[in-house]
């Protein structure tokens, strides 16, 4: 901590948020690639069974997979963005003095 009662860059209290904020973001793309790789398995499941059993309405079920994951991989994606906004506004603002 500064003298004047501002934190400064160099702060103990500083680097563990920054850590804490890279570990929070480092997460959620590890969420988000982990939400690719279960809908490409369960699409492809999906397209194997219903081209051996020859329905074509048991394709229209991998539809629903994909629009969930679709769905969640967006969240994950707009939180890590968040964090990432949220990070920057911080280190600008120890770089800044406002903290």
């Amino acid at each position: 901590m500064a003298e004047s009662g501002r934190f400064d860059a160099e702060s103990d209290g500083v680097r563990t948020h920054l850590e804490i904020m890279q570990g929070v973001v480092s997460r959620m793309a590890d969420n988000s690639r982990s939400c690719k790789v279960w809908c490409v398995t369960l699409v492809a499941a999906v397209l194997f069974l219903s081209a051996r059993s020859d329905g074509a309405n048991v394709a229209l079920v991998a539809l629903a997979p994909a629009i969930l994951f679709w769905v969640l991989d967006a969240y994950y994606l707009s939180l890590e963005r968040a964090f990432r906004a949220s990070y920057n506004s911080f280190v600008a603002k120890v770089h800044g003095g406002s903290l």
